[in-house]
């Protein structure tokens, strides 16, 4: 084990006359991490992050060393952190192998501890992580990362990316035991401690208490010893805040923290989860349960809508009544709406809705608040929505555009992904992040608002249906 101050030493140093360390970034026990240019005939190249490795004289940690490099340069994903190239060095009379990667802007560790994340950061972030486990658990022969946490997620190249192969392990076609307990003990699993057994379970639980932590903004076993908080991952349930974890995530973390690791949900199961097209996502009963509808009954609730209602006309200033059941200010959306700012209207549509069910805590509506929501306060921001975009937006313009596509009270996954096609919320069949919706006039027909809690969590379609009722 090395001391962080051994490892600050070198920065400045140069590895191998061509990358020459800049800035120290981070550490453990056996390696660090530098910011570094890579220089050729005194030109600058590029920037790179370079990650040195201390030399190990056992020949078996030896080859464990080797095995990373290997892995590091020959695993090729999205989603995995790009390593250019790899090789040995001497830097002060000491041996080093070292990793040549592409550089990150931050971590998730660093991220959640200046901000709060978004739903739709956490799904890109837990997505990423999955479909880089779906891709080491089922490589020939099948990985293992055993060591997914908040420290190991880099944001590079605008994705976020699995970094730091240094505990991979080959299981081939089964699990394997190992007497060698590696991994940081907040996110490994009850097996880990029970005869050490390393299969594609290690890495489900390992995301399971990650994607619990970043929701919640706590772990869910702690201990002021190593010996306690053993004890609470193989004996006690997790200590969890649900009210912080909407769906899918509340279905993910429960799959994925069970302590038979046979039990545990897959990395596939976690990314259909995650799917939004209703026809690839899971049905999680947890969602039943908590009222929330499963995405892949969004249509058949959209279906309710009974009959076609005439095309909305642009709502004359006059006319656009800002009345409230509950006494909610309208007044920041009419602005926001009137500015033509759409992204900054559409969340301040979710903040005013959200606050007139009484679901600001939860931060997403279920069934019952939106099948009780006041008329009044919906047809208020429906006629707002439709006035400032000249007819192009609001609640009652999807509406009909759903039941022009042939929308019925039957299932219908053909029309839901053809609605989808024409709103602009699919690109070459597959869903959008809200992040890459068209936030101007130039969008398509009912492309706002598409909150991002209503449509990715399946209740536009009830929405949709008290819009009917309420007669928008």
């Amino acid at each position: 084990m090395y001391p962080e101050k051994f490892w600050r030493k070198l920065q400045g140093e140069t590895v191998n006359n061509q990358y020459h360390l800049q800035e120290f970034l981070g550490c453990g026990g056996y390696g660090a991490v530098y910011k570094a240019n890579e220089v050729i005939r005194d030109r600058l190249i590029r920037e790179i992050a370079i990650k040195l490795i201390a030399s190990e004289d056992d020949k078996k940690k030896a080859e464990e060393q080797l095995n990373e490099l290997t892995a590091a340069v020959n695993l090729q994903h999205e989603n995995l952190i790009r390593s250019y190239t790899a090789g040995s060095c001497e830097i002060k009379g000491d041996k080093y192998l070292f990793i040549v990667m592409e550089i990150a802007t931050t971590t998730l560790e660093k991220q959640r501890k200046t901000e709060k994340l978004s739903i739709t950061e956490v799904q890109k972030i837990v997505q990423a992580t999955a479909a880089v486990l779906n891709y080491l658990h089922n490589s020939d022969p099948r990985k293992v990362h055993r060591d997914i946490k908040p420290a190991n997620l880099l944001y590079a190249a605008d994705k976020w990316k699995v970094s730091d192969l240094g505990l991979l392990r080959e299981i081939g076609t089964n699990s394997l035991r190992t007497q060698d307990i590696k991994g940081t003990p907040s996110y490994v699993p009850p097996e880990s401690y029970q005869g050490g057994v390393v299969g594609t379970g290690w890495d489900m639980w390992s995301l399971g208490i990650m994607t619990a932590e970043i929701l919640t903004g706590t772990l869910p076993f702690t201990g002021n010893t190593d010996q306690e908080l053993m004890k609470k991952i193989i004996e006690e349930e997790p200590e969890i805040d649900w009210s912080k974890i909407p769906e899918p995530f509340t279905a993910i973390v429960r799959g994925c923290l069970k302590k038979e690791r046979e039990n545990r949900w897959t990395a596939e199961q976690v990314l259909t989860a995650l799917t939004p097209s209703p026809e690839l996502t899971v049905p999680s009963p947890e969602r039943s349960r908590r009222g929330i509808p499963d995405p892949g009954r969004i249509d058949q609730l959209l279906a309710s809508i009974s009959a076609p209602t005439p095309e909305p006309k642009p709502v004359a200033a006059e006319t656009t009544r800002v009345i409230s059941a509950v006494g909610m200010d309208y007044i920041n959306l009419q602005n926001l709406l009137a500015a033509k700012k759409w992204k900054e209207a559409d969340q301040e549509t979710a903040r005013v809705m959200l606050k007139v069910a009484g679901r600001e805590k939860e931060g997403w509506l279920d069934i019952s608040s939106i099948d009780n929501f006041p008329c009044e306060d919906l047809r208020t921001i429906d006629q707002l929505w439709v006035k400032y975009s000249n007819g192009r937006f609001g609640f009652s313009v999807q509406k009909r555009i759903y039941q022009s596509l042939g929308g019925t009270r039957e299932y219908n996954q053909e029309v839901w992904s053809k609605y989808g096609d024409k709103v602009g919320w699919r690109k070459n069949n597959s869903w959008l992040y809200y992040n890459d919706l068209t936030f101007s006039e130039k969008a398509p027909e009912a492309h706002l608002p598409c909150w991002e809690l209503v449509w990715w969590y399946g209740v536009s379609g009830v929405l949709f249906s008290r819009v009917e009722t309420c007669r928008l």
